[in-house]
């Protein structure tokens, strides 16, 4: 009888330790080069702004290729149903941080860096931002 009841106490230990929430810290993403075309007229004309972890100028050379160093960043924590099942999303800073495009200190097309990734590239893997 009495090894009934430490299996029963055993077992119920083990439910409640996995019947809850747990929230986990995500690996850190490290620094990565991007290539970015401005894709214009005249590209020279333009400067581009990367809001990330700090604000960063560039003037857009005539070719229009730019090459931007994305900082480290982390994802904030991630629930976790049972310690195993995914049930939802950390924040992602590539869709708060922000690249910004001016001409004469208009801005002409603002993007989030996460959308900036996804657009289409070139051959030489440029991703391609189209300006007019």
């Amino acid at each position: 009888m009495k090894f009934i009841g430490i299996r029963i106490a055993f077992w119920g230990a083990l439910i409640l330790q996995l019947s809850g929430c747990e929230y986990r810290l995500t690996a850190p993403v490290p620094l990565a080069r991007q290539l970015i075309l401005i894709d214009a007229r005249n590209p020279e004309q333009y400067k581009l702004q990367m809001n990330a972890e700090d604000a960063r100028t560039f003037d857009v050379p005539p070719d229009g290729r730019l090459t931007l160093d994305v900082p480290p960043y982390r994802r904030s924590c991630g629930p976790y149903l049972f310690g195993v099942m995914n049930v939802g999303r950390g924040g992602d800073p590539l869709k708060n941080w922000t690249v910004s495009i001016t001409r004469g200190g208009k801005t002409v097309r603002r993007l989030s860096l996460r959308s900036l990734l996804r657009l289409a590239t070139d051959g030489a893997g440029y991703h391609i931002v189209k300006i007019g």
